[in-house]
């Protein structure tokens, strides 16, 4: 009787020692395709870090341009009343002065844009990006106004 119970054991033992070198193979695979997976992420968020700076680069350099031109023609509209004063009136002075200070505080803001572009990070871009895209539209078209309204106020003199 004990040699029938221990022969009714081998199946079972077998199937358990099958069962146990599978699950430690598929194990293995798990973790071959687990260091695969890590590689794959690593390159991923390395792109998505390389993107983000590209962006960040080309955004800083596009409004640092912008800015730089706009700080020319606030010069242009300054040298332009100081060397043609006698041709305007008080008002005409008085008005341009307080177009060329709005000016200055849209530079300003554009300068407040720019350090927060600048200390911006990957976890907080898209919503920088969103904010800075939104107040970049509003000041570019105060300014595209505010220029408008200068050079219409030398033409009437």
């Amino acid at each position: 009787m004990k040699i029938m119970k221990t022969n009714s054991l081998k199946p079972i033992l077998i199937f358990l020692a099958v069962a146990f070198l599978g699950s430690c193979t598929q194990e293995k695979d798990q973790n071959a395709d687990s260091a695969y997976d890590f590689e794959d992420t690593e390159e991923q968020v390395e792109e998505i870090v390389s993107n983000f700076e590209a962006e960040k680069d080309e955004l800083i350099s596009s409004m640092e341009m912008e800015r730089n031109n706009l700080e020319k023609n606030i010069e242009s509209f300054k040298m332009k009343l100081e060397s043609e004063t006698e041709e305007f009136s008080e008002e005409t002075k008085t008005l341009v002065n307080e177009k060329i200070d709005h000016l200055e505080a849209e530079k300003e803001k554009l300068d407040m844009e720019l350090d927060e572009i600048e200390t911006s990070s990957e976890t907080n871009w898209e919503n920088t990006k969103q904010d800075l895209e939104s107040a970049w539209t509003d000041v570019k078209q105060a300014v595209d106004n505010t220029t408008q309204e200068i050079e219409q106020l030398f033409e009437k003199k």
